[in-house]
């Protein structure tokens, strides 16, 4: 993989990163006011900030998606090359820093998304329920 390609992936992952944050942000935001907010304004609230972290979502299995059809290009490329320039070990090493830096994503991002969904989910279902009038 070239090194722009590295860096579109990196800002492409950056710029994800930053949108998570920012639902976060958002979300933490909205619970500190919770008890203001009327249950059907926090009910779309809610929704919302669900709606937005599944596209994040897609956005980034699109992204790895890439990322993999990248590497078995660029793998393709190598096999293919006759070069003896080639330095098989620099690029085995190569592969695997970018897929510790790719599992440590996916673990990070996926905790993440996992806790602030169950955080909202536990928010949500514990909206108190009003009886009689």
């Amino acid at each position: 993989m070239s090194q722009g390609k590295y860096e579109y992936f990196k800002d492409q992952f950056t710029n994800l990163e930053t949108e998570l944050n920012i639902t976060l942000d958002e979300t933490h935001d909205f619970f500190l006011d919770y008890d203001d907010i009327n249950p059907a304004d926090s009910t779309l609230k809610i929704r919302s900030i669900m709606n937005k972290i599944a596209e994040l979502k897609l956005t980034e299995d699109d992204l790895r998606t890439e990322i993999k059809n990248q590497q078995f290009d660029s793998a393709e490329e190598a096999n293919n090359t006759n070069d003896n320039n080639i330095n098989i070990n620099e690029n085995e090493r190569y592969k695997d820093v970018l897929k510790d830096k790719i599992y440590m994503y996916n673990h990070h991002t996926s905790y993440g998304i996992i806790l602030f969904i169950g955080i909202c989910s536990m928010a949500y279902l514990s909206q108190p329920v009003k009886i009689g009038n």
